[in-house]
């Protein structure tokens, strides 16, 4: 066996709390880059007086479905020309 591929306690222990480290480092990233998509689905179903409240309200006090109606079926179909504001030529 060679010295290099020999087993040693140490480099376990330090190879251990660096991958704690990296994957604690990992972890803590992808929290902080899933807020923005945390705040859109908070703030969807929020009324629109709740969205800027400081300080921040992340579970809205009054759930607004509403709003989920009002993009999918009036504001999403009038961007693509289809809605019910849309103009249809004669």
């Amino acid at each position: 066996m060679n010295k290099k591929e020999a087993w040693h306690p140490r480099r376990s222990i330090r190879d251990a709390l660096l991958k704690l480290i990296l994957y604690g480092l990992l972890v803590s990233i992808g929290i902080l880059l899933m807020i923005p998509f945390l705040w859109m689905l908070s703030s969807f179903l929020k009324d629109e007086y709740e969205i800027f409240q400081v300080p921040t309200v992340w579970i809205p006090s009054n759930i607004r479905w509403n709003n989920y109606i009002g993009v999918l079926f009036y504001h999403f179909p009038n961007r693509l020309g289809h809605g019910p504001d849309a103009e249809h030529p004669k």
